[in-house]
């Protein structure tokens, strides 16, 4: 494996500068033979649809179920994804400028659309500087301006070439280039370089070659020139520690082996032709082959449909029943299906019900984690996102019910143990039994019992005892409801994990147990207060670990 006899080092920052949405996206991969490296800047995106993420996540997919340092097949997975782009952006025309590289560990090659660049260091020196496809290089090429003035001349975001332009759509594809054991590459998105001069660019490549100081020192490098407005950036740099070794040796000394077989498969071939001259009755039974493989492979592509189709209803089935882990297993079979048929719309469709479902499990991974208003808006969104896509889902509509519930008793909760700290106790014992109410109709069993230690509390501050009394004096005239009382607000203060409190509340009960001779009671509350007693000892020592 390739990948195993080199080093490639990646590093690289993605920043929303002065807004609050990042439209940019850069991901990677590397695979035992090949490597991709994919920087875009999301040109028309909205929240629920941002193009550069979308088309990198569409390429590094392609790239990896096949992957290749084709230019002509890189080409071919740069057209699909524009043509997928325009699907995904029926409504609002999505676009994006990307810039791709490829490599086999030993050589690469570099694609870009739009004015996404690549600056390509090699042996001390600047090799070359990506060309972008916009009017101000067009301008530059005509000699009209300087070098200097294209990171800041007005018209370098008029492009004549993105992703998802609905005209003529030319990526440009590069050659093949050698890599060297040092080279640097430094993929970045418009926002970066237009803030910086390439001189700039290049030198902080004289301090060091480490990509993570690197990036450390272009993020300076930014932060110094934020007197005026800062967009979307990202930066990404690959440093070719080790490139992998080709056997040239072995490729030499094989060169006339490989030569001669290549004679002998010319004069077999022409040899084959000869012979053909002699058999061209044979042709009518080539053709009739033909038409029998032409059969095989058009029932391949309906079986592969029928496929598609069955796991689609079955991933329907569960998302409607609930199911969404299930559900997302087929949704992504019949997404795979749906590329294999090269079916852009079908495979669309499918794209956005693995999101939807992928966002409902993150939803309610939220909700188990008593995260709840997180989750009621991930729930609402994927509302939304179903409504988009003309869908509805029963069980999503419960989910959001139940947990706008939980966000309007801990609303409930918060208010009252407000007015509790406050001693407003008349105003805190309704809002504690709304939310009661609320979790009794809806089973909410932890919440339930917190809310039954409040109102205790309640109801104990309403007869006149409050936790430090009870704890720090006990009254000359002790009777059994004393002690009751004290073992309740005990019981108050487990609940609330106080624990404590909870132990020195059960000694005091205890105590007057004691001397009411109230054994039945008192062997109860000495069972209340060891359990306690563990529980503080056990909070205490987790806090002190290690």
């Amino acid at each position: 494996m390739r990948k195993n006899a080199s080093e490639f080092l990646t590093n690289y920052t993605s920043e929303p500068g002065a807004f609050r949405v990042n439209y940019d996206y850069f991901s990677f991969v590397q695979l035992d033979n090949f490597a991709c490296w994919i920087i875009a800047d999301g040109i028309n995106s909205e929240l629920e649809k941002k193009s550069a993420e979308i088309a990198v996540r569409y390429l590094l997919n392609e790239f990896t179920l096949h992957p290749t340092i084709s230019p002509r097949l890189i080409k071919k997975y740069l057209g699909n994804a524009n043509r997928m782009l325009q699907i995904e952006g029926k409504e609002l025309a999505l676009s994006a400028s990307i810039l791709m590289v490829v490599s086999d560990y030993s050589k690469m090659i570099w694609a870009v659309v739009g004015n996404a660049r690549l600056y390509y260091y090699s042996k001390g020196q600047m090799i070359f500087r990506s060309k972008d496809q916009s009017l101000t290089q067009m301008i530059f090429e005509a000699g009209k301006i300087n070098e200097s003035d294209l990171n800041i001349h007005n018209e370098r975001n008029n492009l004549n070439n993105y992703l998802g332009i609905p005209g003529n759509f030319e990526p440009f594809v590069s050659e093949y280039y050698d890599l060297n054991d040092g080279d640097l590459l430094i993929l970045c998105t418009v926002g970066y370089w237009e803030k910086l001069y390439n001189y700039e660019i290049v030198n902080v490549i004289r301090d060091t070659q480490v990509p993570t100081e690197l990036i450390g020192k272009y993020q300076e490098l930014l932060q110094k020139k934020q007197d005026d407005l800062l967009n979307n950036y990202t930066v990404a740099v690959i440093y070719v520690k080790k490139v992998f070794q080709e056997n040239k040796k072995f490729l030499a000394s094989n060169f006339k082996k490989i030569s001669y077989t290549f004679l002998v498969g010319i004069l077999i071939v022409g040899t084959g032709i000869l012979i053909n001259q002699f058999y061209h009755k044979k042709l009518g039974s080539i053709m009739e082959a033909k038409e029998v493989s032409t059969k095989i492979k058009n029932k391949d592509q309906t079986e592969i449909q029928n496929s598609l189709q069955q796991h689609q209803a079955l991933g329907e089935e569960k998302f409607q029943g609930g199911d969404y882990e299930q559900a997302l297993k087929e949704y992504q079979r019949g997404e795979s299906l749906a590329r294999e048929l090269s079916s852009f719309e079908q495979e669309s469709v499918l794209q956005k019900k693995v999101e939807l479902v992928t966002e409902i499990i993150k939803a309610n991974q939220f909700f188990e984690q008593r995260e709840y208003q997180t989750a009621l808006e991930i729930y609402q969104e994927s509302e939304q996102a179903m409504a988009a896509i003309g869908t509805t889902n029963g069980d999503l509509k419960k989910r959001i019910e139940r947990t706008e519930k939980c966000v309007k008793v801990i609303e409930l909760v918060n208010a009252g143990d407000k007015a509790f700290k406050n001693e407003n106790y008349d105003q805190a014992k309704p809002r504690y039994l709304e939310a009661k109410a609320i979790a009794d109709k809806y089973s909410f069993n932890y919440t339930k019992k917190q809310l039954k230690s409040r109102l205790n509390k309640v109801k104990l501050q309403e007869e006149g005892v409050s936790s430090d009394s009870l704890a720090l004096e006990i009254k000359d005239n002790k009777t059994i409801e004393d002690a009751k009382k004290i073992e309740l607000e005990g019981d108050a203060n487990y609940e609330d994990k106080d624990y404590r409190l909870a132990f020195r509340l059960y000694g005091e009960a205890k105590k007057i147990y004691e001397e009411l001779n109230e054994i039945e009671a008192l062997e109860k509350v000495e069972k209340k207060e060891e359990k306690a007693a563990r529980k503080a000892n056990s909070l205490f020592a987790r806090l002190f670990e290690k």
